[in-house]
């Protein structure tokens, strides 16, 4: 039988329409993040020429004049990198046995993890490989130069993000990796084999791969990628490249941009030396937007251009980036209007993460004494006037038997709920709980909270977790009532010949998170116990897999 979606809000099981679950989802997944993506549409390929002679020894002067040549590598950030403290220069190329990475690396202060898990976290290289074939899964070799006392040698870690079917199948050959040390950077020679990856080399062919070198100083971290479209922020885009005789050459310029944390809109571009003197403009329609000239750094040319950030109601959409008034790149803004709005609506939280404070309003004090509640109201107003227009404020109390009320009628447990209001229309609701204490009452710990307080109440020696637990029951039952209570989705799938006999009682499985659940309808529907009872013939139990969106909020 066919599995069907219901929400839940309290006991109370409520159909809902396919299709209205799909447009939420898809909602979610295409938030936007502060950097552009360049423009979609057929994405370049660039010739991988094949090298012959190199060998993955303690000797790296084998390239000669063999590989892509590559320079002009873009970073992730607002930030350029400061040529003589971080800067790349790389070939690339590609023989029988695999595809080969030759880096000459300028890093000033060597810092690497130890931990050979998060060598990306440290200085390293990183090389991400994958088929044409897309579904097949990519595999990602990190490798670090070994240049500080507790890390003296090189290592190398290969992260296999494959299926588990096709891993089962597939015999890993480890990377191969020579370094050459220097007081103030090193070179590195990485080989992937391409058995990795089950790839047959033949001219012609298409494989799709990128890399970066990261540098990190322990606490900074800096990031140099060459790939050649999608969004450089997006680190999972490769570019794809064809095995070739000869190379089509590497772009001469590496062009991203972004937001910087909504406060304006940044475009960085790092190109050959060749390119100094030329100008970098930035166009959104007709309209010409900046202007600056490539300066030399270094051994290479350099431009950073910042713009405001597009006022309230406002976005800029594509911008074509263009170098002596040739487009050389354009890159596809996140919405503002639709950034502002998210920064807006964080305010209320998640299980997952905490909004900056500046974005919450709140009633302070939230354990008081007196006649009249603290008000609920932001911290810094001006910044949320900034971010989302005038907005309103409302915030309506309740007593701990879920009765609206205007002035505290007593000491004991209290609700707030404060509605924020955008400009724009878009509100949230934020639930605190507050304490009232009686007049002249012995002074707290510092840092007591009103829920621990409202806990002892009903046990004096309750805990935290005490206090927690129920907590959540009140807010639940406080949000039923209210019509507020978080509404959780979920699949049901009923065994062969549920229908025959009505009664019967069949037992229940109830898969409530995990890989396999989680908040894409189309993994709750078809992973965990759901793909386990869709593939047997006699699975005789009712399925429930729960969607989870935002995280986990049942009563205790």
């Amino acid at each position: 039988m066919q599995p069907q979606f219901f929400s839940h809000a309290g006991r109370k099981l409520i159909p809902t329409p396919w299709p209205a679950v799909v447009v939420a989802v898809t909602a979610f997944l295409l938030t936007s993040s502060m950097f552009a993506s360049l423009a979609k549409g057929d994405s370049p390929v660039t010739d991988l020429p094949k090298v012959e002679g190199i060998a993955i020894d303690q000797r790296v002067t084998d390239w000669k004049d063999q590989g892509l040549v590559i320079h002009a590598m873009a970073g992730d950030s607002i930030l350029l990198r400061k040529s003589d403290d971080f800067e790349v220069a790389a070939r690339l190329g590609w023989n029988e046995h695999g595809v080969l990475l030759h880096v000459d690396v300028t890093d000033s202060s060597p810092w690497e993890e130890a931990s050979i898990d998060k060598l990306f976290q440290g200085d390293s290289v990183e090389l991400y490989l994958m088929s044409s074939q897309k579904a097949d899964g990519m595999i990602q070799v990190v490798a670090s130069p070994g240049r500080t006392r507790e890390s003296p040698k090189p290592r190398v870690k290969l992260f296999d993000y494959r299926s588990r079917f096709i891993k089962a199948h597939a015999a890993v050959v480890q990377p191969l990796v020579s370094v050459q040390k220097r007081d103030k950077g090193y070179t590195m020679d990485l080989l992937v084999p391409w058995s990795s990856m089950k790839i047959a080399p033949e001219a012609g062919s298409i494989v799709n791969l990128s890399f970066a070198v990261n540098d990190s100083d322990g606490t900074e971290r800096q990031r140099a990628i060459w790939i050649d479209h999608e969004a450089v922020a997006q680190w999972m885009a490769l570019s794809p490249v064809r095995l070739a005789e000869k190379t089509s050459g590497a772009s001469p310029i590496a062009v991203w941009g972004g937001y910087d944390e909504m406060k304006s809109v940044y475009v960085n571009a790092v190109a050959d030396p060749e390119l100094a003197g030329k100008t970098l403009s930035v166009l959104s329609g007709s309209d010409r937007l900046a202007q600056v000239p490539l300066l030399v750094d270094g051994g290479r040319a350099v431009a950073r251009i910042r713009m405001p950030f597009p006022s309230l109601g406002q976005t800029l959409g594509d911008l074509r980036v263009q170098l002596d008034r040739e487009t050389v790149q354009t890159l596809t803004l996140p919405d503002a209007v639709a950034l502002r709005k998210q920064q807006f609506l964080s305010g209320q939280g998640s299980m997952w993460s905490a909004p900056p404070a500046w974005l919450v309003p709140r009633c302070a004090p939230e354990v008081f004494a007196g006649s009249e509640f603290p008000v609920g109201q932001y911290p810094e107003p001006q910044r949320i006037v900034e971010l989302a227009g005038s907005y309103t404020l409302d915030t309506v109390y309740y007593d701990g038997r879920f009765q609206r009320v205007s002035r505290p009628g007593g000491p004991g447990r209290y609700g707030a709920v404060t509605t924020s209001i955008s400009a724009a229309g878009d509100a949230f609701n934020l639930y605190q709980t507050l304490y009232c204490r009686r007049q002249g009452a012995a002074q707290l710990p510092a840092g007591t909270s009103a829920r621990l307080l409202a806990a002892r109440e009903q046990n004096a020696n309750a805990g935290e977790l005490d206090a927690l637990k129920l907590d959540v029951e009140w807010w639940h039952a406080l949000r039923k009532q209210l019509g507020t209570a978080t509404r959780y989705e979920y699949f049901v799938r009923l065994p062969r010949g549920y229908d025959e006999d009505p009664a019967k009682r069949w037992p229940v499985i109830f898969f409530l998170h995990g890989s396999g659940g989680g908040d894409n309808p189309q993994n709750v529907r078809d992973g965990g116990v759901q793909a386990a009872a869709r593939q047997s013939t006699d699975f005789p139990f009712i399925a429930v897999s729960l969607r989870s969106p935002g995280g986990w909020e049942p009563p205790g």
